[in-house]
């Protein structure tokens, strides 16, 4: 009914941003394989946010294809803190214009995990990734949302 409808229910919060870079012969994060399609890279990076704050090593997994792409990023967030964050994002990889073919934009959905106790709600969000890698410099510029249900 019209005038009825409440503002509850989930919405995003902003989590972190990452800034990550390839790493020729860069160590894997994960020593078995992804979700789906093939090993691509690993690297590092960092992330930053109001509540995390470190460093970040990741493995990519993809299915390629000539505009868009499924893809599996995997990491480990080292918190400043000592804390210990895995992540695995599971989404795609789009390249909207033929005439920037290094430009590729991503949107995933992220799992978290965390024995730390102040990272153990992290266990129980979803969280959306979106964001741009660009190939002809080997960097990834992600934001990372949170689903909070009020």
């Amino acid at each position: 009914m019209p005038g009825t409808e409440s503002n509850a229910g989930p919405r995003l919060q902003h989590f972190c941003d990452m800034e990550l870079e390839n790493r020729q012969g860069a160590a894997r994060a994960f020593p078995d394989r992804g979700r789906l399609g093939e090993y691509l890279g690993s690297g590092e990076g960092a992330v930053f946010g109001q509540a995390v704050n470190g460093t970040v090593l990741w493995d990519l997994f993809q299915e390629q294809g000539e505009f868009v792409c499924e893809v599996n990023l995997r990491g480990i967030i080292k918190v400043d803190d000592g804390a210990q964050i895995t992540f695995e994002a599971i989404g795609h990889l789009i390249r909207p214009e033929m005439s920037k073919p290094t430009e590729w934009f991503m949107t995933s959905s992220v799992r978290f995990k965390s024995d730390a106790r102040h990272f153990y709600k992290l266990n129980s969000l979803l969280a959306i990734l979106h964001g741009k890698y660009d190939m002809g410099i080997n960097r990834h510029s992600y934001h990372i949302f949170t689903q909070v249900v009020d």
